[in-house]
């Protein structure tokens, strides 16, 4: 009976000895930052971003990206103004996502064909000149082996802005003359734009 109480008493002075151990070394490898020889700054990856709409000869503010009861040949200009508004300079990526396909007028009209396959896109930026989307089909930019978001859309890659820098990307959406009028009553919705921003 002594023996098990002398073991349980050095088992737990052992135990205890450990913990202050583990403590001190845990508290020995801590370093102190004298605040007094450091600039301490928050990182601040920021950006003011619009998207635009070509009306006459005027960039426009819009909220949305639609396309409805268009006719063969019709064409939408947009612009993504993106301002580093943040404190050091950043990257940053622009996803075109959740493509709402459907009719504009669905009430007593049944029609299988989707604007994703016969609406073109084509897309440029201002700065990254070397990424850009050449005129092609929705559907076939989403599938593209380089895009690696599918089923969204890349539509700007590694755009770098300096703090205080505009970027600039500008994408056009068509829908081509040679398409039959069975497009006319079809609808085309773009409900998200992802930009992702990095610090450089």
């Amino acid at each position: 009976m002594k023996n098990r109480m002398l073991m349980s008493i050095l088992a737990l002075v052992g135990a205890s000895l450990l913990l202050v151990g583990a403590t001190l070394a845990w508290f020995t490898v801590s370093q102190t930052v004298n605040n007094d020889n450091i600039d301490l700054a928050l990182i601040n990856v920021d950006a003011v971003v619009t998207l635009e709409t070509m009306i006459g000869e005027t960039w426009t503010s819009v909220d949305s990206i639609n396309i409805a009861a268009s006719e063969p040949g019709d064409s939408f200009q947009y612009r993504l103004t993106i301002y580093n508004s943040g404190n050091i300079g950043l990257k940053t990526d622009i996803i075109l996502s959740n493509f709402i396909d459907g009719l504009t007028n669905p009430l007593g009209y049944d029609n299988p064909l989707s604007l994703l396959s016969v609406v073109t896109i084509a897309a440029s930026n201002s700065i990254n000149e070397t990424y850009g989307i050449s005129t092609m089909t929705l559907s076939s930019a989403i599938s593209q082996p380089a895009n690696v978001y599918s089923p969204n859309l890349m539509l700007a890659d590694n755009i770098s802005l300096a703090i205080g820098e505009t970027g600039y990307v500008y994408f056009t959406l068509s829908l081509p003359g040679t398409v039959g009028n069975d497009y006319r009553n079809l609808s085309l919705g773009i409900q998200q734009i992802r930009i992702t921003l990095v610090s450089e």
